[in-house]
């Protein structure tokens, strides 16, 4: 063990180790799985070999890695096939919008450096590495990434280049997650199973055996089918952002986007300088106060409930009267909320002027 793990406990030590080395299996997997994705039929046979080959070689340097017999090999073929994962990208003008690490090298340096320092600092070097494509994987906005990488492809090239942006396809890469965690979750349990089985129980192993059956569980979370939704981390993040940005302070329980859409749709045309409450309110001005109330009251409950009678209902009125407001509404303002298209924007203009909850 190195010296600077001789302070800490066995179990933590060889745990950190086990967390590290199976993240940069994952990263390493992941690039070349989704190079395959995205390219299809053009995939060329050769590049995945390669990356078969260095996974094999990084798998067999595993058992020597904490002795430190093949500690530098691991860390060598790790980044060559980092380097070459990226390189297939630059080669077909694509930018991978939503797995920019595929292309970001530079957690790589890390490793790079680790070859040449002792075995106390190659540990945290390695940390640091896989911390920054984490960093990379649920930090990076694909699109500024894209605009970044044309930017310096310009500046690197005499003649312009146009690089092209590209999706996963979820279905598919669904499938691949899902034989890949089969199989390390199937040989991570058989490991701790063995381990387990010919070691003398104690408070360590438990806390070790837990925490790696935990870091296997974290893994499975990302496959199938929540794996497809790992690409779209950020999207939620900014979604949630939104939600809150306008949320009561008063508000109880979980807010979802599908209750709380009016107004992040509100506050992103707000962004672009759009009122929608423009195409609604002016227009009733030439009513009697008590007129538009009575307007506005029924059309809010309609676009709630959707039908004529059940709005009636709520407003213990006529049908009729419904109709009869819904049609004074059209009259004023031009818009016909029984139609989809003009409900969508009467639904946002009355969010603009808190007139819907």
């Amino acid at each position: 063990m190195s010296p600077s793990w001789r302070t800490c406990s066995t179990g933590t030590g060889e745990f950190a180790y086990y967390t590290v080395l199976f993240c940069a299996f994952w990263m390493t997997w992941t690039c070349f799985t989704l190079y395959g994705n995205v390219a299809g039929d053009r995939t060329r046979t050769h590049v995945l070999l390669a990356g078969m080959f260095g996974l094999a070689v990084m798998a067999a340097a595993v058992k020597g890695v904490r002795d430190g017999r093949h500690i530098q090999a691991f860390a060598a073929v790790y980044v060559l096939m980092r380097i070459l994962g990226s390189r297939v990208w630059q080669v077909r003008g694509q930018v991978l919008l939503d797995w920019p690490t595929a292309q970001f090298t530079l957690g790589v340096i890390p490793w790079t450096v680790s070859v040449w320092v002792d075995r106390a600092a190659r540990f945290w070097l390695w940390t640091a590495g896989i911390a920054l494509d984490l960093w990379a994987t649920f930090g990076i906005n694909g699109r500024r990434f894209l605009e970044r990488t044309q930017q310096r492809a310009v500046g690197r090239r005499s003649r312009p280049v146009k690089l092209s942006a590209v999706y996963s396809d979820p279905a598919h890469l669904g499938e691949r997650l899902g034989l890949f965690v089969l199989i390390v979750l199937g040989e991570g349990v058989a490991q701790l199973v063995a381990t387990s089985a010919d070691t003398e129980w104690d408070w360590q192993l438990c806390g070790l055996a837990l925490g790696a059956f935990l870091l296997l569980v974290m893994m499975w979370s990302l496959s199938p089918p929540v794996a497809r939704g790992l690409v779209r981390v950020r999207d939620a993040a900014a979604a949630a952002r939104e939600i809150m940005i306008h949320l009561p302070m008063d508000s109880l329980g979980v807010a979802t986007l599908q209750d709380r859409w009016r107004s992040v749709t509100r506050h992103l045309l707000a962004g672009v300088g759009c009122d929608l409450g423009q195409i609604v309110f002016p227009y009733l001005d030439r009513c009697t106060d008590l007129e538009r109330r009575k307007i506005l009251e029924t059309v809010s409950t309609y676009l709630d409930t959707g039908s004529l009678g059940d709005t009636g209902r709520v407003l213990r009125g006529h049908r009729n009267t419904v109709l009869n407001r819904l049609n004074a509404f059209e009259k004023y303002t031009g818009l016909d909320v029984q139609r989809p298209y003009d409900a969508a924007a009467v639904t946002i203009a009355l969010e603009w002027q808190g007139t819907r909850p």
